[in-house]
């Protein structure tokens, strides 16, 4: 009796338990009916093709590569704006229907309508009709085209198809890949100035063959890379004279020679506050701003590397600074740490040799003062006021000389080996001009210590 008891019990409580389990799915599955329902149109924004926004008689198509704008002109498109239109039914929904009669569509300024967006997709056309803006809250009036269905939806909708030819073709102003950039040509009125990379680094081949500075050519190719048009002249010119290319006041070059070779961007004069521009692969003219143009206004000076040291930090050994008439003498054991051994002898601070050795390998050059000159005199540098060598082991591995003063705030220095005078801060001579007092974590006792 007992056992009959509860067996009844447990099918009671299974029978129970599969109630629930039914009517939460019938609850589910009437909550994914209601959101369909609620859908303007039942497809994601990767399933628009294409594009056609009337009045404005802008169509657009999606391909391989991307966006292509066919009317009112033949181009690539914006690939941010129209994406945002094709996907705004995965979010835009019916908020309410407030008719279902053909007869109200005037009232709701869908007679005309202010806009008619047509999506493509691979089953089909679909149609949508944009009235007024509703008096309460934020919504526009809608209708699909194979229906008299009024309905209430989001003003994004209406706001993300109101969009001109410029807000929806590509403004990028040059068509590169720059992480395939090898080449890099700049012509200007200071000259011709051409770079090449050779794995991580950036030489200047003319108007001499030198380092380029990373940073700075990184910089001109962001600029490139990510620079807008203000607003497109003319799209198809017969007279590229009138805008300045005849001599073009600036011309660059880009890409890579190996692969897909040099796209070229012409900047032509001015005019009203931007300059007139061409990417010489199409047809239009458009503007730039000046900014933009006046960063590719470079010189030599501009574009050459500023690094004036290229050593490992790790591998510094030890560190000799001759200032004067003294040189100090500094070593670091394997363990990391650091002891004077000239002029006195006793622990130095670690930091301040870190910070040192730091300073160098990061030191760029404030200027260029001379290139191979006759004479290292007239800089100071024949006999310098401070030499600094860093040594692994007892082999030298960076040297830095300092001259005499250019004016109140820089110096001439030299690299050890190298026929470059570089123009320095004179912060980085006060570091280097040092005293045992400054490197040594206390002073050892007078009957120790050797006279400076």
């Amino acid at each position: 009796m007992r056992f009959r008891t509860t067996l009844i019990l447990a099918l009671v409580l299974a029978l129970g338990i599969l109630g629930v389990v039914y009517t939460d799915k019938q609850e589910r599955n009437q909550e994914e009916a209601d959101r369909e329902s609620e859908k303007i149109l039942a497809y994601s924004g990767e399933q628009v093709l294409g594009i056609h926004l009337l009045p404005a008689g802008i169509r657009a198509e999606r391909d391989s590569s991307g966006w292509q704008l066919l009317a009112p002109v033949h181009t690539a498109g914006d690939k941010i704006s129209l994406d945002a239109i094709a996907s705004l039914f995965s979010w835009a929904k019916k908020e309410r229907i407030v008719s279902d009669d053909a007869n109200d569509h005037a009232s709701f300024g869908l007679i005309p309508p202010r806009a008619i967006l047509i999506l493509t997709s691979a089953s089909g056309l679909d149609t949508l009709f944009i009235g007024d803006d509703s008096q309460v809250g934020s919504f526009v009036y809608a209708r699909k085209g194979n229906s008299p269905e009024v309905f209430l939806t989001t003003t994004s909708l209406w706001s993300n198809i109101n969009k001109t030819l410029f807000d929806l073709r590509d403004k990028n102003i040059l068509g590169f890949e720059q992480g395939r950039t090898d080449r890099l040509e700049i012509k200007n009125a200071n000259g011709l100035f051409t770079m090449s990379k050779e794995g991580e680094s950036w030489l200047l081949h003319s108007p001499k063959a030198l380092r380029a500075d990373a940073r700075k050519v990184a910089d001109l190719l962001n600029a490139l890379q990510y620079q807008k048009a203000l607003r497109f002249v003319e799209e198809e010119p017969h007279d590229l004279s009138a805008y300045g290319f005849g001599r073009p006041a600036i011309e660059i070059r880009v890409g890579s020679p190996a692969s897909a070779g040099l796209r070229t961007l012409s900047i032509g004069s001015f005019d009203a506050g931007c300059y007139y521009a061409r990417d010489a692969a199409r047809l239009p003219v458009f503007t730039v701003d000046s900014s933009f143009v006046h960063r590719f206004n470079v010189a030599l000076n501009d574009l050459r590397d500023k690094g004036m040291l290229r050593f490992n930090s790790e591998m510094v050994s030890a560190v000799e600074i001759t200032a004067g008439d003294t040189t100090y003498i500094c070593s670091r054991d394997t363990a990391g740490s650091w002891q004077m051994l000239q002029p006195k002898t006793g622990p130095v601070r670690s930091w301040k040799m870190t910070g040192l050795i730091s300073d160098l390998s990061s030191a760029t050059a404030e200027g260029f003062a001379a290139d191979e000159p006759a004479s290292l005199r007239p800089f100071g540098l024949d006999q310098p006021r401070i030499r600094c060598r860093l040594l692994q082991k007892k082999d030298v591995i960076a040297e830095f000389l300092i001259g005499k003063n250019k004016d109140a705030s820089t110096l001439y220095a030299m690299a050890g080996g190298g026929r470059t005078v570089y123009l320095i801060r004179s912060d980085l001579f006060d570091k280097l001009n040092t005293r045992s007092a400054d490197l040594l974590e206390s002073l050892p006792s007078a009957s120790a210590a050797s006279p400076e």
